[in-house]
């Protein structure tokens, strides 16, 4: 009995390591000097007085940047390009309580079209997981 629960134990671990982490190949990083650049000109996209940039995802020319509008909440804007130099293509915001990762990825492939799935995973699993 005890050999058989840790065969499955070994088993489900191994599973895991093998499974790919949800963003695996999106770029996370985000220098001060690029939020710092950043912040006004998506507060002028927003109609906003400012925003703080709370996180970047980036793969290939997309990028999904979270940030929080005082006062106001905390969206998701996609980019299609560069943000410095293009207007967001979508916005998500919202509470993420009664959706699946599952859900949010299959909003973010028919809101944004051309997003890179691997982005939208891992947008789907920072909504739909990570925040909880």
């Amino acid at each position: 009995m005890m050999r058989m629960i840790l065969a499955i134990c070994l088993a489900l671990s191994s599973a895991a390591a093998g499974a790919a982490a949800p963003c695996e190949g999106v770029n996370r990083a985000l220098t001060g000097t690029r939020r710092h650049l950043l912040a006004p000109l998506i507060a002028r996209q927003l109609g906003a007085p400012s925003v703080v940039i709370l996180e970047s995802m980036v793969m290939r020319s997309w990028s999904v940047i979270w940030v929080s509008v005082p006062g106001s909440g905390s969206p998701f804007l996609f980019y299609a390009s560069d943000p410095e130099h293009s207007r967001y293509v979508t916005l998500w915001s919202g509470a993420a309580r009664t959706a699946s990762a599952a859900q949010f990825k299959a909003w973010a492939l028919a809101h944004a079209p051309g997003i890179p799935p691997p982005l939208a995973n891992c947008f789907a699993w920072h909504v739909g997981v990570d925040r909880e």
